[in-house]
């Protein structure tokens, strides 16, 4: 079990910066999953850096709104 992983995510969960709404193990499977997305695309050859680089973006984007607290959800 990645202990210091879940503990990170509980306290920030704590402190109001991640959705509390998710149980932290659930949590950090989905964003290594968001992470890795794209490591497991069979065309890779076929990728330029400003692609990679959209992707990495939109992988961002994705962590970034699973993780955002609610707004007026407990």
């Amino acid at each position: 079990m990645p202990g210091r992983e879940l503990a990170a995510i509980e306290a920030a969960q704590a402190t109001g910066h991640v959705d509390a709404h998710w149980k932290p193990l659930d949590l950090l499977v989905m964003l290594f999953g968001i992470g890795t997305a794209w490591a497991d695309w069979p065309h890779q050859d076929v990728l330029d850096d400003a692609d990679v680089a959209a992707h990495r973006a939109a992988a961002v984007e994705a962590a970034a709104r699973i993780i955002a607290p609610r707004q007026g959800m407990p």
